[in-house]
């Protein structure tokens, strides 16, 4: 008897699975990456995991194209390998949105700002309250802003969101600018230069 395994899978590795297998497996006469692309976008928005709460979706149309082509010039042997590409790409839109919508949650600068007298009187207390409230101050000097307080937190989060960002956007001038390989070859060039590596 074989085991259902979909009940244990999260709705992030279910859709992941169901773009890869409708683009590998051809289900259709035609169609089959546009089919699966959408299938897809439509299962994460089901499951409340495609749209921002500002009505924008966490992937353009670049970066579903783009993993769309990357899966369906993929060797099936790489299946695994594949669906978890696809998770860690789900995780960093994920992780995007999750800050876009803190920033978004969080009380505007202009209500969170003190003077710098009053922080050299209640250092301690502000730096409790921006560590519990998740919430950046910004530290004026004769009515100007000058510095903004932020939670260790929050700016190691802030940092690895630009960090994805680049990265992402490196990737999006790649692909126009037609720098790219099919994903079969990358993986062959790997192997090939595992087996002269073992060899040496």
């Amino acid at each position: 008897m074989t085991k259902d395994c979909s009940k244990n899978r999260t709705v992030e590795s279910k859709a992941a699975h169901l773009l890869y297998f409708v683009v590998k497996n051809h289900p259709f006469t035609d169609g089959n990456k546009r089919s699966g692309a959408f299938l897809f976008v439509d299962f994460l928005h089901r499951n409340g995991r495609l749209i921002k709460q500002n009505g924008v979706p966490v992937i353009n149309d670049t970066g579903l194209a783009a993993l769309t082509l990357l899966v369906a010039e993929s060797d099936p042997k790489q299946k695994e390998t594949l669906i978890k590409l696809i998770l860690t790409l789900i995780s960093i839109w994920t992780k995007l949105r999750s800050i876009s919508l803190i920033m978004e949650a969080k009380m505007k600068l202009s209500e969170s700002v003190k003077p710098i007298s009053y922080f050299k009187a209640h250092a301690s207390e502000i730096v409790r309250q921006i560590a519990d409230r998740q919430q950046p101050m910004v530290i004026t000097q004769n009515g100007e802003a000058k510095a903004i307080l932020q939670d260790i937190v929050q700016y190691e989060q802030t940092q690895e969101s630009l960090a994805m960002l680049k990265m992402l956007a490196q990737s999006r001038n790649s692909l126009k600018n037609g720098d790219h390989k099919p994903v079969a070859d990358v993986f062959s060039n790997l192997k090939k230069k595992i087996r002269e590596d073992q060899s040496e």
